[in-house]
């Protein structure tokens, strides 16, 4: 059966709590909770046990309600009781049930198919709706937090609680959530919570910082190009780090250019993240040595004597990474004539320098002996201080020797280049004259013979009581000259 009851002046709600017990072995009871329209009552069923004999724990749920009991089984509940109709809230704090029952208890013992009606009055009804929302401890932000990786850091923390007038103590809910992977820089935690009567508090907030102060690593890669085995370089060396970041780096990888002289130069390369840390590295003992040694190169004797002995040196230095060798071609003294030879020098970095420098080789000096004989100067029978006289007319036999620093003559063609006559004195007077000199012999070139050379002067159609100076020129670039008169 129903009953009625008034909650206040203007509001009348039925509620029939229905208690049906159907004492059937292994079948189940049923509880029926149910209410009028438009009201909705919400049953505070705090546990019962259900014919599978599984505990079931129910809160604050919605008419109608069934449940499903074995016969003579407690159904345990508390309050306050909640009635919602037309939109308004109305919590009861109190029950009296008919007939009475132990308190908190609602149970039926009765003949098989007994069906007992058990109408709940309700007393001290709460007259105004609970409208006041639950209120949000602050809290205080988060951090600062490193940053773990480029996704940020996983951050957890505790949540504000609660406190509500009816529902009492409690814990908000913010999202992202704790245990979440905040972003690097800020983010703002959004915190609220809503009691049982749908109230909503006032939504806080706090900021989770998570930071990246950690510096970067930089390793050292390479310097190229590689120091030669005296540790110097003659190029510009160019020096390679990578880089690495458990965040993120602008640049995998970072070079600088030594382009400078010197030794023990240093460079620097820092590595640099995308939140601005930097790592420095310096790299020190780079040695760049681009400039060749100077080179100054000499041969002595020069000229040279033919066959003889003579040497080249070169005068080399280097200011900066010093000297690794110097080498010189070799002299050659076995032909006279004018030649060249070449030296280079090279420093510790690789630079080399070259130089060459001419030199002359030609026959041994005036005087020098021939076989016993001496050489390259005027023989008998014209004298080496040019007091001979001869007949005007006659054949003037001109001999000389030419020899190297090992005495022995040379007589092959081509040592005498001209056989001129080259001045003419007459009565104190010079005249320069540039003649060649006629010969009595058929051919106009000197015959070697007996390790000397000869060349037989024709003067028939020379004046008499002149003197006659003549150039005997050599291959080498050396030059006899002797004089007579005729009378």
């Amino acid at each position: 059966m129903k009953k009625k009851f008034s909650i206040a002046t203007s509001l009348a709600v039925i509620l029939a709590l229905t208690l049906t017990l159907l004492v059937l072995a292994a079948q189940p009871a049923h509880v029926i909770f149910t209410a009028e329209a438009p009201c909705v009552v919400k049953v505070n069923l705090f546990s019962y046990t259900d014919p599978a004999n599984q505990h079931v724990t129910n809160k604050n749920e919605p008419t109608p309600l069934q449940l499903d009991t074995l016969p003579s089984t407690p159904i345990i509940f508390g309050y306050p009781v909640s009635i919602i109709c037309s939109e308004i809230t109305y919590n009861l704090v109190s029950v009296t049930i008919s007939p009475p029952v132990p308190p908190g208890e609602l149970f039926k013992s009765g003949a098989e198919g007994d069906t007992t009606y058990v109408t709940a009055s309700y007393t001290s009804p709460i007259p105004n709706p609970d409208t006041t929302p639950p209120v949000i401890d602050s809290h205080a932000d988060v951090g600062p937090i490193e940053a773990t990786g480029s996704g940020g850091a996983v951050v957890t923390y505790a949540s504000p609680a609660t406190h509500d007038a009816v529902d009492g103590n409690g814990t908000a809910t913010c999202v992202p959530a704790s245990g979440s992977l905040f972003a690097l820089g800020d983010t703002i935690v959004k915190c609220d919570a809503v009691d049982a009567a749908g109230n909503h508090a006032v939504q806080t907030s706090f900021v989770v910082h998570v930071v990246d102060t950690t510096s970067p690593t930089i390793t050292f890669v390479s310097r190229l190009p590689v120091a030669n085995s005296f540790g110097w370089n003659n190029s510009d060396v160019t020096v390679n780090w990578s880089c690495s970041d458990n965040v993120g780096v602008l640049s995998p990888t970072v070079t600088q250019v030594v382009s400078g002289e010197g030794s023990s130069l240093s460079v620097t390369g820092t590595c640099t993240d995308t939140s601005g840390n930097t790592t420095p590295d310096t790299q020190t003992g780079i040695n760049i040595d681009k400039t060749a040694p100077s080179l100054s190169p000499a041969v002595s004797p020069n000229p040279a004597i033919l066959n003889g002995s003579a040497t080249v040196s070169a005068n080399a230095s280097d200011g900066l990474s010093g000297l690794d060798m110097v080498n010189c071609g070799a002299l050659d003294t076995s032909s006279v004539g004018s030649k060249s030879v070449t030296c280079t020098a090279t420093d510790k970095a690789g630079n080399s320098n070259s130089a060459s420098i001419n030199y002359g080789v030609q026959y041994a000096n005036a005087g020098t002996k021939c076989k016993g004989v001496p050489g390259h100067e005027i023989l008998q029978p014209i004298n080496l201080d040019g007091s001979s006289v001869f007949k005007a007319g006659s054949t003037v036999p001109a001999k000389f020797r030419v020899c190297g620093e090992d005495g022995i003559s040379i007589g092959t063609d081509g040592v005498v280049t001209s056989f001129r006559l080259i001045q003419i004195i007459s009565n104190g007077i010079e005249t320069n004259v540039d003649e060649a000199v006629l010969s009595t012999t058929p051919d106009d070139v000197f015959r070697s013979g007996n390790q000397q050379w000869v060349f037989n002067i024709n003067t028939k159609n020379l004046a008499a009581d002149n003197t006659y100076i003549y150039l005997i020129t050599l291959n080498d670039g050396s030059f006899i000259e002797f004089r007579f008169t005729l009378k």
